[in-house]
C-alpha cells in the first residue's frame, strides 16, 4: 500500500505517521507529512472556499512571472480587451477618422498565506484514537479556505463601497444598492438587471443562507407551480442545484463575510478578473527531539481587473439570527 492509500485510512496513517516520527530522519518524515496532509488539503479547498467558484484559480510556475527593475516580488501581467472607437457614419466626400488603438494590461501580484506553527510534545499524540491527520490539517484547512475569502470579499467591498447608494470608490459608478422590502420577485426582477445594464452578462451570485431562504417565501402566485410546495416541504432538496432564474448562487454559512439580506453579484470570470496559486497549500512539518511543529502555508494572487463586472444588492427587510437588519462587517 503507497503512502496516500495508507492516508485514507485513518489507523494507517497514523502508524505510518508515527513510524515516521520515530525513524529520526527528518527528512523522511517532512516527506511523507508535506505529501499526504497536501494532497488532502488540495481537495477540501476548492469545496470549503467560495471565491474559487468566482473565479478560477490557475497554477502559475516561475516561467509565467514577469520581471521588473523596481521590485524583486513575483508578479504576473495580463492583458484585457482593445479599447476602439465604434464604428461610424461616412458621408461620400468625407474621409473616415484615424484613432490609435491599444489593449491595456493588468498586474496580479502574489501574497502568502500560512498558519501559525503549531508545536507539541509527540508523546502526547500517541494517545489520540481520533484520526490524527484532521488534528494536523483540519484547522490549517479551514483557516486558509476563510482567509482566501476574506482577501477576495476585501477586493470586492473595495470596489462597491461599504454604504449603499453611495457611488463606487474605483469606478463612480453606483455599485451598492439599497431595495426596499424583501427578496420577492418584484426585487428580484431589479436584481437580475444591474449587471446587464452594463452591457455585461449575469455569472454567479452569492449569498448566505438566510438570504437564500427567502425564496422559500415565494407563493404559487410568485414561484408558479408545484415548485413552491416544494421548497416547503423539502427545503434546499427541492433544488437540482442553487439557482433562480437561469442564474447559478454560491451559498454560504460565511455570514460575517456575505451578511444577511445582501447578494453579490459577478460576471464571468472571462469578464471579471484573473487568480493563481504559485505555491500549492503546503503542510511543513519539524521534529526535534520529542517535539514536532507544524504550519500550512500557500502563495496566490487575485485581481479583480474589470471593476464593473460587480455588484451588491441589498434587501432592507431580510432578518436573521444575528437580529436588525442582519449585517455584520466583514472580519479582516
Amino acid at each position: 500500500m503507497d503512502n496516500i492509500s495508507q492516508l485514507e485510512d485513518p489507523k494507517m496513517f497514523k502508524l505510518a505517521f508515527m513510524n515516521a516520527l520515530e525513524s529520526g530522519n527528518n527528512e523522511e518524515f517532512e516527506k511523507f507529512a508535506s505529501q499526504g496532509s497536501t494532497d488532502f488539503i488540495r481537495r477540501n479547498l476548492r469545496e470549503d472556499s467560495f471565491c474559487h467558484a468566482i473565479i478560477p484559480f490557475e497554477e502559475i510556475t516561475n516561467s509565467d512571472l514577469a520581471e521588473s527593475v523596481k521590485t524583486e516580488d513575483p508578479f504576473v501581467i495580463y492583458e484585457m480587451e482593445a479599447a476602439q472607437a465604434m464604428p461610424h457614419v461616412v458621408a461620400f466626400n468625407d474621409t473616415t477618422r484615424q484613432q490609435q488603438f491599444f489593449g491595456d494590461k493588468f498586474i496580479m501580484s502574489f501574497f502568502t498565506l500560512a498558519t501559525p506553527v503549531w508545536m507539541k510534545n509527540v508523546n502526547k499524540l500517541r494517545t489520540y484514537k481520533m484520526d490524527i491527520k484532521s488534528v494536523l490539517v483540519d484547522n490549517a484547512l479551514r483557516d486558509l479556505s476563510r482567509l482566501r475569502d476574506v482577501r477576495f470579499m476585501e477586493g470586492v467591498n473595495e470596489i462597491t463601497g461599504i454604504i449603499p447608494g453611495a457611488p463606487s470608490p474605483i469606478t463612480g459608478m453606483q455599485q451598492y444598492v439599497q431595495l426596499h422590502g424583501r427578496l420577492d420577485r418584484q426585487n428580484w426582477v431589479s436584481t437580475m438587471n444591474y449587471l446587464p445594464s452594463r452591457t455585461l452578462l449575469n455569472g454567479v451570485f452569492l449569498c448566505n443562507h438566510v438570504t437564500w431562504s427567502e425564496f422559500a417565501r415565494w407563493g404559487r402566485d410568485e414561484m408558479g407551480g408545484d415548485k413552491a410546495q416544494a421548497i416547503i416541504e423539502k427545503g434546499n432538496g427541492a433544488w437540482d442545484k442553487a439557482s433562480m432564474s437561469g442564474i447559478d448562487f454560491i451559498v454560504t454559512l460565511k455570514h460575517d463575510l456575505v451578511p444577511n439580506g445582501k447578494i453579490y453579484q459577478f460576471a464571468p470570470p472571462n469578464y471579471l478578473g484573473k487568480a493563481g496559486v504559485l505555491e500549492k497549500p503546503t503542510m511543513y512539518v519539524k521534529k526535534d527531539k520529542d517535539i514536532i511543529s507544524m504550519t500550512c502555508r500557500e502563495i496566490i494572487g487575485m485581481t479583480i481587473a474589470n471593476s464593473p463586472a460587480v455588484q451588491a444588492v441589498e434587501y432592507d427587510a431580510v432578518t436573521g439570527p444575528y437580529g436588525g437588519d442582519g449585517r455584520v462587517l466583514a472580519k479582516a
